[in-house]
């Protein structure tokens, strides 16, 4: 039967011997004196010498510096830190510094203190992450960008498209454009005032003239027979009412009324001898 005591001794032994061995970190293994293996936040850095791994931690009001990796006061050197970042939108999201070295975290428009954080080595910041300066455009990269190039179908289409678009204005122009619109509610108006003037001129005619034609009817029988001394100024009576139609009328009443006189004449002396 194994010994409980002796088993508790043995974990205890090799609890000790784990805990007294130095924990080797490989991570600059190959790597040049200066470079950054890890950074927390604008406070602590892990950093290469001599093959091994440093670990730096600022003080209170120092910040690393950039180029150095040292700890500086806050508001000097090549660093952004211990600065309030820039925010705009609505989103909890990460922005870049100018220099896209360091980035930080946004919550709509609030900072969140002590969210700077370094890229790591000679890394820039671009986009959600820290990427090589080569995979990354200017002005925080020396990637170069290419300009698109279209293709002949692309360009033919966006040629359809522009004279589209030119149609679409001449069409749209027309409409707007109010001259045919008044010009044709001026013009009806026109003939309206014609006609009723000309309707008003041709009733005025038939008025007038049916007065006049009137007389003339009416006259011979009763003025010509009671006054049988000088029928011949009763025509010269009856001529001034009738100056306007002087043309038709004289020929054909002038011979009626001296045929009727001449006849009333010799027949009304012998009755009254």
């Amino acid at each position: 039967m194994v010994n409980l005591n002796c088993i508790i001794a043995y974990l205890l032994c090799m609890t000790l011997y784990a805990a007294a061995a130095p924990v080797v970190d490989n991570r600059c293994n190959g790597l040049a004196d200066g470079y950054v293996v890890e950074i927390r936040g604008c406070y602590h850095a892990s950093i290469c010498e001599g093959g091994n791994v440093t670990t730096k931690i600022c003080e209170q009001n120092t910040v690393l510096e950039r180029d150095t990796m040292n700890c500086v006061p806050i508001g000097t050197g090549n660093t952004a830190c211990g600065t309030v970042g820039r925010c705009e939108g609505t989103e909890y999201k990460l922005y870049a510094d100018v220099n896209c070295q360091t980035y930080y975290w946004c919550i709509g428009t609030t900072f969140v203190s002590n969210s700077r954080n370094y890229c790591s080595g000679n890394l820039v910041f671009y986009e959600n992450g820290c990427n090589y300066p080569w995979n990354v455009p200017p002005p925080c990269g020396t990637k170069k960008v290419e300009p698109a190039t279209l293709s002949p179908a692309s360009r033919s289409a966006a040629t359809i498209s522009t004279s589209t678009t030119t149609i679409t204005s001449s069409t749209t122009a027309s409409p707007t454009t109010t001259l045919p619109t008044t010009s044709l509610l001026t013009t009806p108006t026109l003939p309206i005032t014609a006609s009723l003037a000309t309707a008003s001129s041709s009733t005025e005619f038939p008025a007038t003239s049916s007065p006049t034609t009137a007389p003339r009817t009416t006259e011979p029988p009763t003025t010509e027979l009671p006054t049988t001394p000088s029928p011949t100024s009763t025509f010269s009576t009856t001529e001034p009412s009738t100056t306007e139609s002087p043309t038709t009328s004289p020929p054909t009443e002038a011979p009626q009324t001296t045929e009727s006189a001449t006849t009333e004449s010799p027949t009304s002396p012998p009755t009254e001898a």
